[in-house]
């Protein structure tokens, strides 16, 4: 079989290709016509500093050749990687910590071809009922899933979550479901009202001044090592920070969150049981992204997102491509 595939490539910061080809699929191989594409912070980054990262890895489509427990036309969401199933971690049942994870050919594309082996780790079905443009973002629900399962909040401690971007609201929403004490640390101004859609409150630079030992838990979604030191003072003695971010200068923090016997908590990616468990709360309702997404309907509005994205004026996008 051979499908006729448009996929846009990254070729240097700034600088998209759209390139075109017969994409052929093997007797060994399982094909996805890709139904929709979610436009992730990290391919505003790579788009922006031309990172050797995954360009396009939020897909959801459906299933073109069967393959043992997916029939024709199931929903599936694509995922970009997966345990080796060999090394330590894996053996252990870390698959996110894989030592040697499989990549899958993803992307802005139109179609998705899959080695069969490989369907059973990397696509999951799509509960009926769960839109497409929300189904898109399972792979970043399901890493908060697993952030929120190490960080274990109880229902009454107090949270604060640094940043204001669409992490930030996957942790609130997911929060909310058990606890209403969240407050969110907003440097934008602009961003205020995504914490008033939210519910929760919102703290501007300088209202934390006067705020000592107050939060139970910290989740940092801005990776930015001054705001971490800045907020330290406000965090209980033995209180717990979850750095979901990457931050590039961890000794200006570590210090005064010693101080304070903060306990540091890091977590990486998800594992299969927080995917299934990411879609059964799209499919119950709880997680309403479509308050916070902007959708559009070509590949070719992929470039014109990521500087949306970039300049604030949205938080995430996706490219629908049932209508394409």
């Amino acid at each position: 079989m051979e499908l006729p595939d448009k996929k846009l490539k990254l070729i240097n910061a700034g600088k998209i290709v759209c390139e075109e080809e017969l994409l052929r699929i093997s007797d060994d191989e399982t094909a996805v016509k890709v139904d929709a594409i979610g436009v992730c912070s990290s391919d505003c980054r790579n788009y922006a500093h031309f990172d050797t990262g995954y360009f396009g890895h939020e897909l959801v489509g459906r299933i073109i050749t069967p393959h043992e427990a997916f029939q024709r036309d199931d929903r599936v969401v694509v995922m970009h990687r997966y345990g080796c199933r060999q090394c330590p971690a894996c053996r252990s049942g870390s698959y996110n910590l894989c030592m040697r994870p499989v990549k899958v050919d993803v992307g802005f594309r139109k179609f998705v071809k899959i080695r069969k082996h490989e369907a059973q780790y990397c696509l999951y079905k799509i509960p009926r009922g769960v839109c497409i443009s929300e189904a898109v973002f399972a792979d970043s629900a399901a890493c908060a899933v697993h952030a929120l399962k190490i960080t274990d909040i109880k229902p009454t401690e107090k949270v604060i979550i640094l940043g204001c971007g669409f992490m930030a609201v996957i942790f609130s929403l997911m929060i909310q479901i058990h606890n209403r004490n969240i407050s969110v640390y907003v440097r934008n101004p602009k961003k205020k009202a995504v914490c008033k859609s939210l519910g929760v409150e919102s703290l501007e630079p300088g209202q934390t001044d006067e705020i000592y030992g107050y939060f139970d838990v910290c989740i940092d979604t801005a990776g930015d090592a001054d705001l971490l030191k800045h907020i330290s003072k406000s965090m209980k003695c033995g209180s717990r920070c979850l750095c979901f971010s990457g931050v590039d200068d961890s000794n200006v923090f570590y210090s005064s969150y010693r101080d304070r016997e903060v306990r540091i908590l890091f977590s990486k990616h998800h594992n299969p049981d927080d995917v299934r468990q990411a879609l059964c709360m799209l499919k119950d309702g709880c997680l309403p992204f479509r308050h916070f997404i902007k959708s559009s309907y070509s590949l070719d509005a992929v470039e014109p997102v990521i500087k949306a994205m970039l300049q604030g004026s949205i938080l995430r996008g996706v490219i629908e491509m049932d209508s394409v």
